[in-house]
């Protein structure tokens, strides 16, 4: 039999020999090994721009040309020490198995960016009776969401709006106290909440508003924030009674980023409204010939 490895020829020189009978054979042994020829459809798997703990997904296929099957395995860190535990950011599924004679597999590599920063991670591809592994590249760069949020000062019309600035909120576990002040009730009182991007990728929010008081509501509920972009939201209080808010609940939430808790405050009263009398009294009157009442001075 001939064994070996690589891509290479292989001779071996043996002799038999009989010596009772004077003989001495010389044979050669003559052949040459060749690599499995397995490999991956890429090189190079770049996920380009991603969010720091966002799953992003790709997919590669692995090919056997050869007619007989081979087992794999996928190695993230291919210079480690046998038992550094190391969790790596790229996971392959599956991450080993067996590829049949002349199959074909579709491998799905997925990243979970944990930092900042370009990362680029070189893994290596383990085949049965393969010299040398196969290689493949995964890189990536990793934006963190960087928001800011502000409360605007109520409108100028209730005599207060043009003293004050913008109040910079908190974000969870702090909450943000919201003083509504008071409103009549079914009349609307409204503040503004202004979310701003400061990264390099768009991010969506969402609030969820009025799960202990359905008065309380915000618009738009759901929104899309680009890179650079300002975005406003309106937190509105409609009282249809008389009431005293000292619990609002509302929160408004970064997908896959932080959230900002508020606590609202108001309270809700019915006009007070005061006539100086209820009854009227204009006396006797005549109608003209027009048919217009008309009183006698």
């Amino acid at each position: 039999s001939l064994n070996g490895s690589g891509a290479l020829a292989h001779e071996r020189l043996f002799v038999f020999r009989a010596d009772s009978v004077g003989v001495a054979v010389p044979f050669l042994l003559a052949g040459s090994v060749n690599e499995p020829r397995v490999a991956l459809d890429t090189a190079r798997v770049d996920f380009g721009k991603c969010l720091v703990g966002k799953t992003r997904r790709e997919r590669v296929t692995l090919t056997n040309h050869e007619s007989v099957p081979f087992k794999f395995h996928f190695d993230p860190f291919p210079g480690r020490a046998d038992g550094d535990a190391i969790e790596s950011p790229v996971v392959f599924d599956p991450p080993s198995g067996t590829i049949g004679p002349l199959g074909e597999l579709v491998v799905a590599v997925e990243y979970t960016p944990r930092n900042e920063g370009p990362r680029s991670v070189n893994v290596a591809l383990r085949v049965d009776r393969k010299t040398d592994p196969v290689r493949l590249n995964v890189k990536a760069e990793a934006y963190a969401i960087r928001e800011t949020c502000a409360l605007e000062p109520p409108d100028a019309t209730d005599g207060r709006g043009s003293d004050w600035l913008p109040v910079a909120l908190a974000p969870a576990p702090a909450r943000n106290a919201v003083s509504l002040g008071r409103v009549c009730v079914d009349d609307v009182v409204t503040r503004r909440v202004v979310v701003a991007n400061e990264g390099e990728l768009a991010f969506e929010a969402e609030w969820r508003v009025g799960l202990k008081n359905p008065r309380l509501a915000a618009s738009p509920e759901f929104f899309s924030v680009a890179p650079g972009e300002r975005k406003a939201c309106v937190l509105s209080y409609r009282p249809t009674k008389t009431e005293t808010l000292r619990d609002g609940d509302a929160v408004l939430k970064i997908v896959n980023g932080r959230s900002y808790a508020f606590v609202l405050e108001a309270d809700a009263r019915k006009p007070a409204l005061v006539f100086s009398a209820r009854d009227v009294v204009f006396g006797d009157a005549l109608v003209d010939r027009f048919g217009e009442a008309r009183r006698e001075p």
